[in-house]
C-alpha cells in the first residue's frame, strides 16, 4: 500500500510572540546576578602539567641522542580548588613516543616507576615466560628515558597515568 504524501504547514506564525523568549537586552553586565560570581585562577577543564626535562647528550657511545627526565607533574584538586603538584614518587605509569607525529601516540618506552622488585616488567615476564635483561627492567622502573635518537617529527611525547588514574600529556620539540 504506498503512503500518502503529506504537505507540509508553513510555521512562521507571523504577529505571535513567544512567552519564553526575552528581548534582546533584558539582561546587561549591570543587572546580570551571576557575573562575577566565581573567579577562578586556574581553568579546572584544562589537563594537568608534567614538569619534563629534554636533555642532549655531546660525547660518547650517546653523543646526539636524547633523553627524557620526567620529575613529576601538577594538577587541580577539586576539593580544595587549587594546584597541588605530584612527584615522580605519584606516577604509576609514563610511556614516551621519541616521534611523536602530532596525531598518534605511539610508546617505544614504557616506564613503572611506582613498581617493585617483583612488580611490572618483571612480573610479566614471568607471566610470558620468558627472559628479559635484568639490567633493562630497572632502567624501566625509573624516571629517565633510554637515549633515543629524535624522529623525522623532531618532535616526542610524555604521557603519564598517576596514582589516581588520571592522565596528562606533554609534547615537546627536540630540534637543537
Amino acid at each position: 500500500m504506498a503512503k500518502r504524501k503529506r504537505e507540509i504547514e508553513n510555521y512562521a506564525h507571523s504577529g505571535k510572540e513567544r512567552a519564553n523568549n526575552p528581548p534582546v537586552g533584558l539582561v546587561t553586565p549591570e543587572t546580570d546576578r551571576d557575573a562575577g560570581a566565581a573567579a577562578y585562577a586556574y581553568d579546572p577543564h584544562l589537563d594537568p602539567r608534567l614538569d619534563v626535562e629534554v636533555e642532549r647528550s655531546d660525547d660518547g657511545e650517546h653523543a646526539g641522542k636524547v633523553r627524557v627526565s620526567v620529575h613529576g607533574f601538577d594538577y587541580y584538586n577539586t576539593r580544595t580548588g587549587g594546584i597541588e603538584s605530584g612527584g615522580s614518587d605519584r606516577i604509576a605509569v609514563w610511556m614516551l613516543d621519541p616521534d611523536y607525529d602530532g596525531r598518534s601516540l605511539f610508546p617505544r618506552q614504557v616506564f613503572f616507576p611506582m613498581t617493585g622488585a617483583h612488580d611490572g616488567w618483571t612480573r610479566l615476564a614471568r607471566s610470558l615466560r620468558t627472559e628479559i635483561d635484568q639490567s633493562l627492567i630497572a632502567a624501566y622502573r625509573g624516571t629517565v628515558s633510554l637515549p633515543f635518537a629524535p624522529g623525522e617529527h623532531e618532535r616526542a611525547a610524555v604521557k603519564i597515568v598517576d596514582d589516581r588514574g588520571i592522565e596528562s600529556l606533554k609534547i615537546m620539540e627536540l630540534t637543537s
